[in-house]
């Protein structure tokens, strides 16, 4: 993450040692454990942690002024692989400023990180690599990098089966070839089957030639010709039938729909006409003898006759 001196400060604070100070201090203790050879793990957790600064272009003034650059140039060289793997990763991290780019250059630094190509490290290769395509655009003699056993290196690394090995070895050559740097006596990049082809580029020789229709002919075509529109999806809409005095094959709708219910009752119109029915009778009729009456006479009971035998009779 890179760093502003304000907010450098607020993090050190008043009482710690500045940055300055702190990357001198690191340099101070690698130069003298240089001299123990025993002590390697202490000098790798060193040399990661310069590295680590290097990220920040904040710290690039001081990396320069305390000539951390050549104490990465020294380390590539080393016995131990551990050693080279962080040298080269602070170089990574920091060769993209124009300045350091230089020192490098000038400084002979180039053999020893070409030398790192061939390392059994992938990361130690990822960083060369990388290292390479930063320093490419800053150097005054950009030829030192394409020679014929730099570009077999990377030819060989395009076709790699580590995925960021090869995409980085890729990106160098395109990038290699398009700032013109390659010797006419070294051989041409990866084919162009390994890069998708721009737009405006014409097609290689070995492709096809583009697809042209045959010529228009009078001979009947062995194919139906396509029709002039797609099918429709959906049914067409309905039309009714043109009107003709013809008669229509179905009756006509009715002109209401029917009812539900019985219709109410009407009283059948009169007529002279016999009623099927004989009308009723005005009156009751008469019995055969009208003399006789209908009911029969209610007998009130004899008021001379007792409704009890009298007492001491002893009953009927």
């Amino acid at each position: 993450m890179f760093s502003t001196y304000t907010q450098l400060k607020y993090r050190t604070g008043s009482r710690s040692s500045d940055r300055f100070s702190y990357l001198q201090k690191l340099v101070t203790e690698f130069q003298d454990l240089m001299q123990d050879s025993k002590n390697e793990e202490a000098k790798e957790q060193i040399l990661a942690n310069l590295g680590n600064f290097a990220y920040d272009p904040i710290n690039y003034d001081h990396f320069l002024s305390l000539c951390i650059i050549d104490l990465f140039l020294d380390c590539l060289d080393e016995p131990n692989s551990k050693l080279v793997q962080f040298a080269i990763g602070g170089l990574c991290n920091c060769c993209i400023d124009p300045r350091i780019a230089q020192v490098i250059e000038e400084n002979e630094g180039l053999p020893l990180i070409l030398g790192c190509l061939s390392s059994a490290c992938e990361e130690t290769v990822l960083s060369t690599i990388t290292t390479l395509f930063y320093l490419l655009p800053n150097l005054q003699n950009p030829e030192v990098i394409t020679t014929q056993n730099v570009l077999d290196y990377l030819q060989t690394y395009a076709g790699s089966s580590i995925p960021r090995v090869k995409n980085l070895s890729l990106c160098l050559l395109r990038k290699i070839s398009e700032c013109g740097t390659i010797p006419a006596s070294s051989s041409p990049p990866p084919p162009e089957s390994l890069y998708p082809p721009s737009p405006s580029s014409p097609l290689p020789p070995s492709s096809p030639p583009p697809y042209s229709p045959p010529p228009s002919s009078s001979s009947p075509s062995s194919y139906p010709p396509p029709p002039s529109s797609p099918p429709s999806l959906y049914p067409p809409p309905y039309s009714p039938p043109p009107s003709s005095s013809s008669p229509s094959s179905y009756p006509p709708p009715p002109s209401s729909p029917p009812s539900l219910y019985p219709p109410p009752y009407s009283p059948p119109p009169s007529s002279s006409s016999p009623s099927s029915y004989p009308p009723p009778p005005s009156s009751p009729p008469s019995s055969p003898d009208s003399n006789l009456p209908l009911y029969p006479p209610s007998y009130p009971p004899q008021s001379d006759l007792p409704l009890y035998p009298p007492p001491g009779s002893g009953g009927f």
